[in-house]
């Protein structure tokens, strides 16, 4: 798999303990499928994730805990700023319910 466009300028900021909770949170509430969805893109589930765990969380981190999960994704642009990933809607609306409810 083809790794994430970086984008210029945004660090990675976690240290590997967060990693590994950020990506747990993303595979405990957030269901893979083969269908690309609009409805969130990489800097909407580092909110929701960030509100979940109850610490900051970059959009590059984000990105690479997905791409460490081997979650496929699609870049919105080609600076590669906000990244597009195959999330079951379902799933994306109970993890923000359960991240802001």
């Amino acid at each position: 798999m083809e790794k994430y466009t970086l984008y210029e300028g945004e660090p990675l900021l976690l240290g590997k303990e967060d990693m590994e909770l950020l990506k747990k949170a993303i595979t405990d509430n957030l269901v893979v499928t083969d269908k690309f969805s609009r409805l969130n893109n990489s800097y909407g589930y580092k909110h929701m994730c960030e509100r979940y765990l109850g610490f900051y969380v970059s959009n590059e981190d984000l990105k690479e805990a997905m791409y460490q999960l081997g979650i496929p994704h699609r870049d919105t642009d080609k600076e590669g700023r906000y990244t597009y990933y195959p999330i079951q809607e379902e799933s994306q609306k109970r993890f923000w319910e359960l991240a802001y409810g």
